[in-house]
C-alpha cells in the first residue's frame, strides 16, 4: 500500500500532474515513481489520474483510491471517467478476465449508472478512425515498397489533438505484453507530430518496446530528422538513464536496450558528445545479440 502525504488542492494538483509528464517526457521514471507516491489528491478527476499513472508500474492502489462510491455530489460524467480507468489500470493486475471478481464489481458500477456518458476512450477513438484513412505498414526505411500517405492539417489538428487527450487520461498505450493500442495506429499519430514533440511521442513509442520493427522505424525517425538534430544527444542521454533506473517500466527498458537507442547510437558522430557517458553501458548497448521472436523478453 502506498503511503500519501501531500494534500493537495486543484491548482496544486494540476502543478503536480504537470510535474509529474514532465518527468516521464524525460524519462526519469524514479523522479516520476517518487513524486506519484507523494500525491493524495482529493478531487475524483485527480483520483483518476493516480491510478492511471500507477500502471506505469503495476501499483496496486489503496483503498481510499479504488472504493470510491457516487454520492449526490458525485459529477456523473467524471464518475464514468473514474471506473473506466480503474478497469483499464488494473488489466493484468487486479484482473485478467471478465469473469474475475474484480471486473464483475467494477464494470457493475459503471453499467448502474447513465449509458448515455462518454467513455473514457470516446475522444481517442474518433481521432483514431480520422486518422486511420492514412493506411500505412511500419517497417525499417529502405522498403521500397510501401508509401506512406501522411500530412495535410486536419491530419496534424487530430494527432495534436489524440496526444492532448491522452496526456489528460494519464493511462499508457502499452504495458510488457499488453496493448492498449495497435503500434500503427499510435503510428499515425506519431508520424505527424514527432518533430514538434519529440519527448512526449518518445515516452509514448518506447512503451512498445517489445515490437521490433516499429521500435527500428522510429529510431530512424529520430536519426534523420534534420529537425531533431539538436536534441539527439539528450534523447540518447535520457535513453541511458532511464534504462539504469530501477522503476523504468521493463517494455520501455527492451525498447531501450535492444532497439532504439543502438540504432540511435551507431549513427553519431563521436564529437557531438559533451556529457561524459558511462563506458559501460555504451558498450552494452552495442553488444546487444539480436533476439529471436518474441519470447525475448527482458524480465
Amino acid at each position: 500500500m502506498l503511503s500519501r502525504t501531500h494534500v493537495s488542492n486543484n491548482t496544486t494538483d494540476a502543478i503536480i500532474y504537470e510535474s509529474l509528464l514532465s518527468a516521464a517526457f524525460h524519462l526519469d521514471f524514479d523522479s516520476m515513481y517518487q513524486q506519484l507516491n507523494q500525491w493524495s489528491p482529493e478531487e475524483l478527476s485527480w483520483k483518476s489520474r493516480v491510478i492511471a499513472l500507477n500502471s506505469y508500474f503495476n501499483l496496486k492502489n489503496d483503498a481510499s483510491i479504488n472504493d470510491i462510491e457516487k454520492s449526490s455530489e458525485t459529477n456523473i460524467q467524471e464518475y464514468r471517467y473514474y471506473l473506466d480507468t480503474i478497469l483499464n489500470a488494473s488489466f493484468g493486475v487486479e484482473w485478467f478476465y471478465k469473469t474475475d471478481i474484480f471486473y464483475l464489481n467494477y464494470n457493475g458500477k459503471r453499467e448502474g449508472i447513465n449509458k448515455e456518458l462518454n467513455r473514457l476512450d470516446e475522444n481517442t477513438q474518433y481521432l483514431i478512425e480520422k486518422l486511420s484513412k492514412q493506411k500505412v505498414e511500419i517497417t525499417p526505411r529502405g522498403n521500397t515498397n510501401i508509401t506512406y500517405h501522411f500530412g495535410g492539417q486536419m491530419a496534424l489538428e487530430y494527432s495534436i489533438q489524440y496526444l492532448q487527450v491522452i496526456n489528460e487520461i494519464g493511462l499508457p498505450l502499452c504495458k510488457f505484453r499488453i496493448n492498449f493500442l495497435k503500434k500503427e495506429e499510435w503510428y499515425l499519430v506519431f508520424k505527424n507530430i514527432y518533430t514538434l514533440y519529440p519527448y512526449p511521442c518518445l515516452f509514448y513509442s518506447l512503451q512498445f518496446g517489445t515490437e521490433e520493427n516499429f521500435m527500428r522505424r522510429v529510431a530512424e525517425d529520430y536519426v534523420y530528422s534534420n529537425e531533431l538534430s539538436d536534441i539527439h544527444t539528450d534523447i540518447l542521454s535520457y535513453c541511458l538513464r532511464a534504462y539504469s533506473m530501477e522503476h523504468t517500466p521493463q517494455n520501455i527498458k527492451m525498447g531501450i536496450l535492444v532497439y532504439f537507442t543502438p540504432k540511435v547510437y551507431r549513427y553519431f558522430n563521436p564529437k557531438v558528445y559533451h556529457f561524459k557517458l558511462i563506458s559501460k553501458s555504451v558498450s552494452l548497448l552495442l553488444a546487444v545479440p539480436p533476439t529471436t521472436g518474441k519470447q525475448a523478453f527482458l524480465f
